[in-house]
């Protein structure tokens, strides 16, 4: 794969050719059209998710408490052929991800931060107590935000602000070594494209999609795709 590049100005504000081409599409490929992916995917509560849900562990299930507790938009894949190959995907996207090279460094609460496109790392935790914003002013920005061995912890009632162009399916975070695990109530926006487990708090909401290398824990979420 051909090393992706910041550009700045002009038509080609963020990594040039994604700016033309889907993201989702240019890196994930199958994986693109998963609302929920990983090795095994547990429930509680009433959970949905309006595109297609995949489990692609060798002993990969589905664990819904009430049975039938997680309503799915789409189709489900459960270690088939789709998801295995969403799964590989997932895998290699995930490995680009990390790959690129950031250009900001983020730490702890991000509470009232404002993120322009760009990539951004961290090797600590990261948390948000409150609103955080995506700013895109010029329209196609990409938001990548490497998180190398700390967990993303967003608090009970947190929230995400879209400002001007910024989309959910424009924003990445890359959790390579740390879990993601939100408060109650909580609101995440973007793709979590995970090397370990996905935990999302009762009540929580997430505008975006759920890929992880690992198992996804849910209760009482709705997982809305874009």
């Amino acid at each position: 794969m051909p090393a992706l590049s910041l550009i700045g100005g002009g038509g080609t504000n963020a990594f040039g050719i994604l700016k033309r081409v889907n993201p989702l599409s240019a890196l994930l490929k199958t994986a693109a059209g998963f609302s929920i992916l990983g090795t095994t995917i547990t429930t509680s509560g009433a959970c949905s998710a309006n595109w297609k849900v995949g489990v692609a562990g060798l002993a990969g299930v589905i664990t819904s408490v009430p049975a039938g507790g997680l309503v799915v938009g789409g189709t489900t894949h459960i270690v088939d052929d789709i998801a295995l190959q969403a799964y590989q995907d997932l895998s290699d996207a995930f490995n680009a991800f990390v790959a690129m090279t950031p250009q900001h460094v983020i730490a702890g609460d991000m509470i009232n931060k404002v993120l322009l496109p760009g990539v951004y790392y961290t090797d600590a935790a990261v948390t948000s107590t409150g609103p955080m914003t995506f700013d895109d002013p010029d329209g196609g920005g990409i938001f990548v935000i490497q998180m190398n061995g700390g967990a993303y912890t967003p608090a009970a009632g947190s929230s995400t602000i879209l400002k001007n162009f910024a989309k959910a399916s424009n924003i990445f975070w890359v959790l390579n070594g740390g879990a993601l695990s939100s408060g109650g109530a909580s609101n995440i926006t973007g793709v979590i494209v995970a090397g370990g487990a996905i935990t999302i708090g009762d009540g929580g909401t997430v505008t975006g999609q759920l890929l992880a290398l690992g198992g996804i824990t849910l209760a009482n979420n709705t997982i809305f795709s874009t």
